[in-house]
């Protein structure tokens, strides 16, 4: 599933960053953005030997954190509200 969503030597069209710039806007490490680029979790674009990540896949991948972190929280913050 992984090379589904690793491009091979194709050229970075649009605004990319590097591993090391996700990790830093994500606030996690080098290592874990390029854990999930190999898992498939995160596409991303290999120029030469480097992982490119597109603007478009950055944003829609820090959605998708933002979403699973919200729906991982939603019944604690019920239960603090509600007294569940």
């Amino acid at each position: 599933m992984a090379e589904d969503r690793v491009a091979t030597n194709s050229p970075c069209t649009e605004h990319c960053a590097s591993p090391a710039e996700v990790a830093k806007r994500l606030g996690m490490s080098r290592s874990t953005v390029l854990r999930r680029i190999a898992n498939g979790d995160c596409a991303a674009t290999k120029v030469g030997t480097h992982h490119r990540i597109p603007l478009a896949e950055f944003e829609r991948y820090n959605h998708e954190l933002m979403r699973r972190m919200a729906e991982a929280s939603a019944p604690d913050i019920e239960a603090e509200l509600f007294g569940e």
